[in-house]
């Protein structure tokens, strides 16, 4: 539950694994895929896809199927693979993700996730904005 308090306290809320369904209009920000056996998960395809960032421990990446594994931009946190985790967004994951993962250090893994995730709404939105003031502008 500790763990739990650390990554609300970042901002994230936080799914329970025994969850129904996603709230309405929601989809996951991050996805963490801890079991080896993808057959026992209880998260779809879809909503593996639609999250953008996604932490599988072990060989839980290689099971996979190939359309996850081209969805996202794969990282490892070691030579041994204890995690692997990727991106759909643009940037890449920031260098400390693998060895904030690996020390267990979990507010600093949370924060850090946060300001990742925080950093692509200011540029979407950047970019969003210099699009409409060009099409503005030559109405």
């Amino acid at each position: 539950m500790a763990a739990r308090n650390l990554w609300n306290s970042a901002g994230f809320d936080v799914l329970p694994e025994n969850r129904v369904e996603w709230p309405e209009n929601a989809s996951p920000d991050v996805i963490w895929i801890a079991e080896a056996n993808v057959d026992t998960l209880s998260v779809s395809q879809e909503e593996l896809l639609s999250a953008k960032v996604l932490f599988a421990r072990g060989n839980a990446a290689t099971l996979l199927s190939e359309k996850w594994q081209s969805a996202y931009v794969l990282q490892k946190s070691d030579e041994k693979m204890t995690w692997v985790y990727g991106t759909k967004l643009e940037a890449p994951l920031p260098e400390e993700t693998g060895a904030l993962l690996l020390s267990g250090e979990t507010a600093a893994l949370a924060e850090c996730l946060y300001n990742y995730l925080l950093k692509d709404v200011f540029r979407e939105t950047a970019d969003w904005c210099g699009h409409m003031s060009s099409v503005v502008g030559r109405m």
